[in-house]
C-alpha cells in the first residue's frame, strides 16, 4: 500500500495452513534477549522436518521482526492493563472483541502505509484490523510484595 514494500518473510511462500508451526523460533532466547529462527523450516537445511514447507526466508529478514530496523518496522510502546479478578488472580479477557493491540498505530496509523483486514465476526467483532506485527512482551508487577 502507498509504494511499501512488503517483508520478504509475510505472507509469501502461501501455506494454507491454519495449524501452528512447531520449531518457527527457538525455544530460548538468544544472547542479546530476541527471538532467534528456529531450524526446522527452510528445505536448504537438508534433513530437519519440514511442516508446512518453506516459511521464512533467512535469520537476517526474521532478525528484523523483533528488532529496531529503519524502514521495516516501527515500534509501538503500551500498556496492557490486567484488572484484579476473585481469587487475587489478574486476567485481561477480550471476550468477543478480539484483541488488537495496534489498530491505528505503527504502518497503519493516518496515513496508512498497510492495510488491515477483516475480523472473522463469529468468533471477534468483524471489523478491519491490524493483524501484520510481531509482538514484544516485557512484565512488570506493581504489587509490592508477594507473599508466599
Amino acid at each position: 500500500m502507498a509504494g511499501a514494500t512488503q517483508h520478504p518473510d509475510f505472507e509469501t511462500f502461501g501455506q494454507t495452513s491454519t495449524a501452528y508451526t512447531p520449531n518457527l523460533v527457538k525455544s530460548a532466547l538468544g544472547p542479546t534477549g530476541k527471538p532467534v529462527m528456529g531450524w526446522a523450516l527452510h528445505p536448504a537445511w537438508g534433513d530437519h522436518p519440514v511442516s508446512h514447507g518453506q516459511e521464512l526466508t533467512n535469520s537476517a529478514n526474521f532478525d528484523q521482526w523483533y528488532r529496531d530496523t529503519p524502514g521495516v518496522n516501527i515500534t509501538v510502546p503500551g500498556a496492557l492493563l490486567l484488572p484484579r479478578v476473585a481469587g487475587g488472580a489478574y486476567v485481561f479477557d477480550s471476550a468477543n472483541k478480539g484483541f488488537y493491540p495496534v489498530d491505528n498505530k505503527g504502518f497503519t496509523a493516518p496515513p496508512a502505509k498497510e492495510d488491515t483486514a477483516e475480523a472473522d465476526a463469529t468468533v471477534n467483532d468483524g471489523g478491519m484490523h491490524n493483524f501484520g506485527f510481531t509482538t514484544e512482551v516485557r512484565y512488570y508487577s506493581s504489587t509490592a510484595a508477594v507473599r508466599a
